[in-house]
């Protein structure tokens, strides 16, 4: 059985939950952070099995995607904004990259089928801003760990703030 950390007080707008929990533990937890929610599963990539959550109303379809998946998943605050990608190498960041898709999620559709997503590496963020997102990525990167070349996907919301 794999046993996974309980949620950090670092981190309130985040929270795990696992298939054996109760429907009831698991509404307590998504209420604890407040909508609207992301469900995701734990370790998957390419949004697969990823859901947006307006309300309590939705969370029971959003869970059943998440558990077909696996067995532990992700409550999270949704941060409405700019969806943004920095690579980094060995610490340095690579320029960044706004991702614009007409779709409300950036899904496993629309990253490898939608012909309409646009990739841009020019954007008009001031570039106290761009330091801010590459400052963010390199954080990320140092705080996992990680060698090599890694990729941070971050949203700027629309209070200015990277999440």
């Amino acid at each position: 059985m794999i046993r996974r950390p309980p949620r950090s007080t670092l981190f309130p707008y985040t929270t795990l939950f696992r298939s054996s929990d109760t429907a009831a533990e698991i509404q307590q937890k998504a209420a604890g952070i407040g909508y609207p929610l992301v469900v995701k599963p734990d370790s998957q990539g390419s949004t697969l099995g990823v859901s947006m959550v307006p309300a309590p109303d939705n969370l029971a379809g959003a869970l059943t995607s998440c558990f077909s998946l696996e067995a532990f998943g992700l409550v999270e605050r949704r941060i409405m904004g700019r969806e943004m990608t920095v690579a980094v190498l060995e610490r340095n960041p690579l320029p960044v990259l706004e991702i614009v898709s007409p779709r409300e999620l950036f899904d496993y559709q629309a990253k490898y089928h939608d012909d309409s997503v646009e990739h841009r590496f020019e954007s008009d963020l001031a570039e106290e801003v761009v330091c801010d997102l590459e400052r963010t990525a390199v954080a990320a990167t140092s705080a996992l760990g990680t060698r090599g070349l890694c990729r941070v996907d971050l949203i700027r919301s629309e209070e200015r703030r990277v999440g």
